[in-house]
Parts: C-alpha cells; structure tokens; sequence
C-alpha cells in the first residue's frame, strides 16, 4: 500500500484539513470546502434532507459558504467549527450535545444546515483564536479584547 494523489484537492491549495466522516478544508485565500459524508448536512451546504437522496456524500469538494474569510478550522463526527482572524466563529452540522455552541436546546432540532455565526454571553468581549472540537464538547481559545 501507498499513498495516492487526491484529485479532489487539485484545484485549490490547502493549509489545513479536518474531519471524520466528512472533510473540511482550508485553503491559501480563506476558502471553506467540503468533501465526504454530508447526513445532518455535516458539510454545511444545507442540501441534505433527512433522505439517502444524492446529497447525503460528495465525492467532489463543494465550497461552503461562510460569510468572512476563514482562519482555522475544526470537525469532528458530523459537524464542524471555523473562525475568522477577527475573532468570529461559524458552526454547522449535528449539535448533538450543545457542541456548536450555538445555545441549541434539548427539544430543538439538533441539525443546523449552514454555517451560523456562534454568539455567546460567555466570548463576549473575546475574540476566538482556537477552536478544537469533539464529537460531543468544544474547547474554544479566545484572546480578551
């Protein structure tokens, strides 16, 4: 066995990968992109729904449409967290346990098709300079501005 060229990687350059199941990937210009298992829309495209339809994998990077450009970026089993060189943070995916840190409730539904900016009481007044996500918890670094 040995490695072999992933020509979905081709047409950009990457600095940073992340993932199970499903693969973010950074590029040089701040760029998000997507590849892999998309169920609970784990890729942040809002394309799944809740069917093994066409859209629950991609098999060819899909760009992911985050509103600023990109610093870092975290997946874990079904969801993934980025941020931004200002301090923002976006999440996507399967909540599971409040790891999106989006303030997502046990009766709420769990699934959060497209990236949305993280706003907590608890980094106010932060800014986000790490993020390390698990399947069930998140760890966020944040500078005091």
């Amino acid at each position: 066995m040995h490695p072999i060229k992933a020509s979905a990687f081709e047409s950009t350059t990457v600095v940073e990968l992340s993932g199970i199941q499903h693969i973010i990937a950074l590029n040089t210009q701040g760029e998000v992109y997507g590849i892999g298992k998309n169920t609970d829309n784990a890729l942040g495209l809002g394309t799944w729904s809740g069917k093994e339809d066409d859209h629950w994998k991609y098999s060819e990077l899909q760009k992911i449409d985050v509103p600023e450009q990109i610093k870092g970026i975290s997946a874990s089993l079904g969801c993934s967290i980025v941020w931004t060189d200002s301090g923002n943070a976006y999440s996507w995916g399967y909540d599971s346990s409040g790891q999106l840190g989006l303030g997502i409730k046990d009766d709420d539904d769990k699934m959060v098709p497209r990236p949305q900016k993280i706003t907590s009481a608890h980094l106010d007044g932060y800014r986000v300079v790490e993020v390390s996500l698990a399947d069930n918890h998140a760890l966020f670094l944040a500078k005091k501005l």
